[in-house]
């Protein structure tokens, strides 16, 4: 089989060598720069796309080992007047055909670590917590210092 290696340095094909009577293939292509990936209790497969600044579930409804669609869940919010970004977190339904407005009274909210300074706070990380709720990570700034959150 023939990939796309994401590992280190520019981005290249790469062959896949698997023991015999195991097979692989492709779960979804197109998204830019795959980092982090969590399962969800649903099965759902989470991944933090890096390259669109945005983190995407990519559910597989029909069991057929590829995703169905992708779906932005976090990310962080484009102010690009005000450079006042914020993380941003969002619960899709089972079905896909909307956001879970159980969560938050309409689907989404943001999350402000306004430290100083430019307010601009970016997630970039994703993890399942064993109770299902999603953690987002990246990053905050204060008083033009970045800070980990």
């Amino acid at each position: 089989a023939v990939g796309v290696s994401f590992d280190a340095g520019t981005p290249g094909e790469t062959t896949l060598v698997l023991a015999e009577g195991h097979e692989a293939g492709v779960y979804a292509s197109g998204l830019r720069s795959p980092r982090f990936m969590a399962v969800a209790p649903d099965g759902t497969l989470v991944v933090a796309e890096t390259g669109a600044n945005q983190v995407v579930a990519l559910p597989d409804r029909d069991g057929d080992g590829q995703a169905d669609e992708k779906i932005v869940i976090g990310g962080y919010t484009d102010a690009q007047t005000t450079g006042n970004n914020d993380f941003l977190a969002m619960r899709i339904l089972a079905d896909g055909s909307g956001l879970d407005t159980t969560f938050n009274g309409v689907g989404a909210t943001t999350i402000a670590y306004d430290f100083g300074g430019k307010f601009d706070d970016r997630a970039y990380s994703v993890a399942i917590q064993g109770d299902g709720k999603i953690v987002l990570g990246g990053y905050g700034t204060a008083l033009g210092e970045m800070l980990e959150v």
